[in-house]
């Protein structure tokens, strides 16, 4: 039986059924699918809730879409539904997190409350290493809500190889992400979240599953040639942002999410879309900042940077974050669109 509060809309452009359903009726469906085969509750919820957020703000390829895979891998012991992250303090302002080889979510959400918590009483920096990891999804989605406490956020995570060192074709890095997220003066906090690839893994695996020809810049084939077939790419090596540099920033969060935080380097891990492997434990660095120690007028210097940049940019200037918050409240208001045959394959994982 389909979740309650959706309807359907025939889109006779892809030849296939459409289901839209409410934010609310999303998240109650993964979180059920996903305790129907074996996450306990809170982690259901805490999974659920990551995933439909990330449709929301327009990011499918960390939406929904990845319930089947994550289903595949707790089928397969590669990712533990039952296991929540411990903490272990290690200095006045620094954490340790395990995730206990579970889902990142649940240690996402304990790092920024412990962060938080931190700089409401400690003040100044704080800092978290996250260990024994899984996706951390959106990265954005952890440093906005450390923003939203008027604190500075900054996370680096570490994924599993899909990236070749320059000149080479063979992956060694992941397309580790970097976001950051500054509050602002009655608005919405600047997010900025990016991986250090010219284009996600994900967005190429959702290329291949709908037979979409990708930009030739994205990554090579196994023979390190230029390719627009994402199934070929997938197969062989992403590109870096900005070449030689993009690898310098993928090899320092190696160090950061990897070495710092006592997990697997990318080359090392396990992939996040299938049931084959190990765990891959991969490492989350994540540091909340007190600006106002450091200028008790940041908030207002910050408003002069982003006045000063629309000034000079023709209008085309857009504060990083904008478009996601603008896709959210759209999506809050009119549901979320997702192809039949994956609502269907979800609410049999719940039916289970």
């Amino acid at each position: 039986m389909l979740p309650q509060k959706l309807f359907f809309v025939h889109n006779f452009n892809r030849f296939h059924l459409d289901i839209k359903l409410t934010c609310d009726a999303a998240r109650s469906l993964a979180s059920r699918a996903l305790s129907a085969q074996g996450a306990e509750a809170d982690v259901a919820d805490c999974v659920a809730s990551a995933l439909v957020l990330a449709d929301a703000d327009g990011q499918p390829s960390h939406g929904l879409s990845r319930t089947p895979s994550y289903v595949e891998q707790m089928l397969a012991q590669k990712v533990d539904g039952k296991k929540l992250p411990c903490v272990t303090k290690k200095g006045a302002s620094s954490i340790e997190i395990d995730a206990n080889g579970g889902f990142a979510y649940p240690a996402l959400e304990l790092a920024v409350q412990q962060l938080t918590d931190l700089c409401d009483t400690q003040g100044g920096v704080s800092m978290a290493a996250i260990s024994g990891s899984h996706h951390c999804g959106v990265a954005g989605h952890p440093v906005e809500k450390i923003a939203r406490k008027q604190y500075l956020g900054l996370m680096f995570a570490n994924t599993p190889k899909a990236m070749h060192a320059f000149g080479g074709s063979k992956s060694v890095f992941g397309t580790n992400p970097i976001s950051f997220a500054c509050p602002r003066k009655a608005a919405d906090p600047i997010v900025i979240d990016l991986s250090l690839s010219v284009a996600a893994r994900g967005k190429i695996v959702q290329a291949a599953k709908q037979g979409r020809a990708i930009p030739d810049s994205w990554g090579v084939d196994p023979q390190g040639q230029p390719s627009t077939d994402p199934d070929s790419v997938l197969q062989g090596s992403l590109n870096a942002i900005g070449g030689i540099k993009g690898m310098a920033l993928a090899m320092m969060v190696e160090i950061l999410a990897g070495a710092l935080a006592n997990s697997h380097f990318g080359f090392q891990a396990s992939s996040f879309f299938d049931g084959e492997g190990g765990p891959p434990r991969v490492g989350q660095l994540m540091l909340s900042i007190n600006p106002f120690e450091f200028n008790p007028d940041f908030i207002d210097s910050v408003e002069f940077l982003i006045q000063e940049l629309a000034a000079t940019s023709s209008n085309s200037f857009r504060v990083p974050g904008v478009r996601r918050f603008q896709a959210r409240k759209q999506s809050i208001a009119s549901g979320l669109t997702y192809p039949e045959s994956l609502i269907t394959q979800i609410e049999s994982f719940a039916a289970a």
